[in-house]
């Protein structure tokens, strides 16, 4: 009878051998995990400034609104929900004070003169970085209440709006 030896012997090496594959395989794969840090820009308002109207307006009639439009973040800001809180004389002696607090405030002429700003000012989208002209086409109407002493004036509108970040294509710049 052959010794058994031999065979649990090729045997074993087989069994070696493809252990140390396994193993070789193991010693070059690893895992590792970590953290890092990262930062995000502060965000910084979008203004207007210069809001005028173009064009003569009178009752049941629209002007042309004109600003600039200022967005100094690094993203295209989608601009919705416009407001107009407030239309002032251009000639108040006191629109030079409008907003700095215990000075007299210039008087506000919204509803004395019945103006409203269009419900539908489109689809706005500001580009980054940039301070340009835009024109909200028939933006001030004014309604056929207006008093008689709004006639012949020019008004400085204050707008505001929301402004969000997005991934549109900007159609100010």
């Amino acid at each position: 009878m052959r010794k058994p030896t031999r065979r649990l012997a090729a045997v074993s090496a087989g069994v070696l051998v493809a252990t140390g594959v396994g193993i070789a395989y193991a010693a070059w794969t690893s895992t590792g995990s970590g953290s890092g840090t990262a930062k995000s820009e502060a965000i910084s308002n979008v203004t207007f400034a210069g809001a005028a109207t173009l064009d003569k307006v009178y009752p049941t009639g629209a002007s042309d609104i004109s600003l600039t439009v200022s967005n100094p973040n690094h993203y295209n800001a989608a601009l919705s929900n416009w407001a107009m809180p407030a239309v002032y004389n251009a000639a108040d002696p006191n629109l030079a004070n409008l907003g700095v607090p215990a000075t007299p405030q210039p008087t506000n002429i919204k509803t004395l003169c019945d103006l409203t700003l269009a419900p539908d000012t489109g689809k706005v989208v500001v580009h980054d970085a940039v301070n340009a002209a835009y024109t909200i086409t028939d933006g001030l109407h004014m309604g056929n209440n207006a008093d008689n002493t709004c006639a012949n004036l020019t008004y400085v509108v204050s707008l505001t709006a929301d402004a969000a970040s997005t991934a549109s294509a900007a159609n100010i710049s």
